[in-house]
């Protein structure tokens, strides 16, 4: 496994291969984490990159990260259809089903994949599984009889078949409990398999109370994944 500092480098080298994609692009959305600040970064240093670009920000910590790479962005409340959508994800597999929402940010990001005419994700190596299950599945919740909605989720996970491994509230750094941007609970939740990714987030989405979920499905058009030796490969 590669040390935390190889493992940036690595990201690094695909945020900046992403570029690629932008080539006559205008409205560019703008994904969470560690990976897409990187393509964030990568975009400000393009020349003419405020004039030429108006980014739409899933989350207030990319929001900040945009900015600080000059580059303009659009108000949360005039974001519309997208030329392009750009992010990360925790788990992927060959068919470009995905979980997302480690860090905090589901519900924007599928909305944001959803507004975008072309959708790229951008991962490492260790992020590739041939079936989706290694990492929790996020879920946003309601705020209002949380717990009620994660009996009903438990239960809904086990009518389907499901072994829960764990569930658990998200909490911060604190120790409180974690609130999305959106004033949302996460509740993280791990499962035996998902051999179905379509039936089991219809299914969780179904569930009164559940605000998103994190398994993606159809809201990746390209996947570009890097390994140990900085080569990216693409999923198409």
């Amino acid at each position: 496994m590669s040390s935390a500092s190889e493992m940036d480098l690595l990201k690094e080298r695909v945020g900046s291969y992403a570029l690629k994609f932008v080539d006559g692009c205008k409205l560019i959305g703008l994904g969470h984490g560690s990976t897409t600040d990187h393509f964030t970064r990568a975009l400000g240093r393009l020349p003419d990159a405020a004039s030429r670009f108006q980014c739409a920000c899933v989350s207030r910590a990319t929001h900040r990260v945009a900015l600080e790479a000059g580059l303009t962005v659009i108000p949360d409340d005039k974001v519309e259809l997208l030329d392009i959508y750009v992010d990360g994800a925790d788990e992927i597999t060959p068919q470009k089903t995905m979980i997302k929402g480690g860090g905090g940010a589901l519900l924007r990001e599928r909305i944001g994949a959803s507004l975008a005419k072309f959708r790229v994700i951008l991962v490492d190596y260790t992020k590739v599984h041939v079936q989706l299950g290694q990492f929790p599945i996020p879920i946003e919740i309601s705020n209002y009889g949380y717990d009620h909605v994660v009996t009903n989720v438990n239960k809904t996970l086990e009518e389907l078949g499901h072994k829960i491994e764990f569930g658990r509230l998200r909490l911060d750094k604190n120790e409180r409990l974690f609130y999305t941007d959106n004033g949302y609970p996460i509740y993280d939740v791990k499962i035996d398999n998902i051999s179905d990714p379509k039936e089991l987030g219809n299914a969780l989405q179904n569930v009164t109370g559940v605000v998103a979920h994190g398994i993606f499905v159809g809201l990746c058009d390209i996947a570009c994944v890097i390994d140990g030796d900085g080569v990216v490969a693409e999923i198409e």
